[in-house]
């Protein structure tokens, strides 16, 4: 067996995406692993929340695994995987019995279902109830419209997502459910490295707007004249350049909510390479970061996209964004009235239109939140894999210079995952370079890293590898410690 991988669960985000990714890469690569402090990274609550809990219970079952500490609060976890189960893995209702995130469940689960064998090669189908459409956190209509085509695009078999049943999960504890039928990988065949590189020109914008029938017409309106002006700044562009007197291609998909309290828009932007990046808002979640006491009147004239500097706790990056605009909210009396009324629609529009201008400033041929869902893969490829997250100017926040440009930071998320990886994985050749380049470890499916002259754990260098990913570790350390210094913060 393997030696036990310790991972701290304070290090970095210091959340549940520690025990999810560590333990979705335990259970696939039979790699016992321990966790202790688990998301004591956060405030309030902490340890195994239901969602984190039922990733551990599937994953547990999957690979015939051995547990201690697998029960809701616990602090520390051990997880001692054997060989992963195929039955269990052709038809699977889960449900997370709480308003979790579907999203965030998949994440934990999709590796091992996609590189775990198959005998005959039958689709494995999951139908996960939980949260559909949770604040902060990636929705289905993102699921469905932005991580599964890329995951078809850096070359894994298709992942199809389709909706149960819709529910809105905010203040209350309403649950849905998403169905997903996934491919598996050929049993012995290795899952090739891969290049998100040059995303080319725009083509179109796809937006998704959900909410009352009675704001549709308004709120469509209000994202297609943003965009517009957007685009007369040269803030958006599109491979061709509408004229004045033309509509930029964006598309429209409609929505009535069952709540007529939600009010959601996804914009999606489409590329000639076939990449696509996603950014997304609810009004909810916009008119609760929208004080009265901060009100002024919202410009009509959009804000520079690399002027701006904005955090979305649902696309955590330290990237500029534009500058949002903040109206008043004037709120209703009605118990069935949104959060807010029409006035602040328009500001609304073009906070989410300004969130995607900032995603394609960068040049990157990912979006800030599909570049940390991506990591596991690279580690699991054979070969480099390279993801290009974006380009910053000179005086904002960066990684490495090279040929005159700037690496965009990658989010805690992404590096997060990153540290994940090298610590389980790190044995098996495993390396991040900091700036969106892995070399990855070649696991083939049913039989564990590709022979390269030498068995899996024989002569591979294991303590050295540890000893490695122990240095860099603490060059992650003193360059957080030192951001934290000049910001003051402490």
């Amino acid at each position: 067996m393997s030696h036990v991988v310790n991972l701290l669960g304070t290090t970095l985000e210091g959340g549940g995406q520690i025990v999810r990714i560590a333990v979705g890469v335990s259970a696939l690569t039979q790699t016992p692993v321990h966790i202790t402090k688990i998301r004591g990274g956060r405030t309030g609550a902490r340890g195994l929340k239901q969602q984190h809990l039922t990733c551990v219970k599937w994953l547990a079952k999957a690979s015939n695994a051995q547990t201690s500490g697998a029960e809701k609060k616990s602090l520390e976890l051990d997880f001692q995987p054997e060989a992963i189960a195929e039955e269990p893995l052709l038809e699977e209702y889960i449900d997370i019995g709480s308003p979790g995130s579907i999203s965030l469940t998949l994440q934990a689960l999709l590796p091992v279902l996609l590189f775990s064998p198959s005998t005959n090669q039958e689709r494995r189908h999951i139908s996960i109830k939980g949260g559909v459409n949770v604040d902060l956190l990636p929705s289905y209509e993102y699921g469905r419209q932005v991580l599964a085509p890329t995951l078809a695009l850096i070359g894994l078999p298709p992942v199809e997502i389709s909706l149960g049943k819709r529910e809105w999960t905010q203040k209350n504890q309403a649950t849905g459910s998403v169905n997903y039928a996934v491919q598996p990988l050929p049993s012995g065949s290795t899952f090739q490295a891969f290049t998100l590189q040059d995303r080319g020109p725009v083509t179109r914008i796809h937006a998704t707007i959900i909410c009352p029938l009675r704001y549709q017409p308004e709120l469509q309106q209000h994202v297609l004249s943003t965009i517009k002006s957007y685009v007369k700044l040269n803030h958006l562009t599109f491979a061709t350049h509408p004229t004045d007197d033309e509509s930029p291609p964006v598309d429209f998909a409609l929505e009535v909510p069952d709540s007529t309290k939600t009010t959601y828009v996804l914009l999606v932007a489409h590329t000639t390479t076939g990449h696509r990046l996603g950014t997304d808002l609810y009004l909810s979640k916009f008119a609760s970061s929208t004080s009265p006491s901060s009100s002024s009147s919202s410009s009509s004239t959009p804000s520079n996209p690399n002027n701006r500097n904005h955090h979305h706790a649902s696309h955590t990056s330290s990237s500029a964004r534009p500058r949002r605009s903040r109206r008043p909210l004037t709120r209703s009396n009605s118990a069935n009235a949104p959060p807010a009324d029409a006035a602040v629609l328009p500001a609304f529009a073009e906070r989410v239109v300004a969130d995607l201008a900032a995603e394609l400033a960068h040049g990157g041929a990912v979006d800030t939140h599909m570049r940390d869902q991506l990591v596991v893969y690279q580690a699991l490829a054979e070969g480099r894999s390279y993801v290009d997250g974006g380009w910053v100017g000179r005086g904002e926040e960066d990684e490495e210079e090279e040929g005159g440009k700037k690496a965009r930071e990658s989010s805690l998320h992404a590096r997060t995952a990153e540290w994940v990886c090298e610590k389980l994985l790190g044995g098996r050749g495993v390396r991040f370079d900091g700036l969106g380049g892995c070399e990855g470890c070649g696991w083939v499916v049913g039989g564990g890293r590709k022979e390269n002259g030498c068995r899996e754990g024989e002569g591979t260098g294991e303590v050295e590898a540890e000893a490695e990913v122990g240095r860099r570790e603490e060059e992650v350390v003193e360059r957080l410690a030192e951001r934290v210094k000049g910001t003051g913060i402490g």
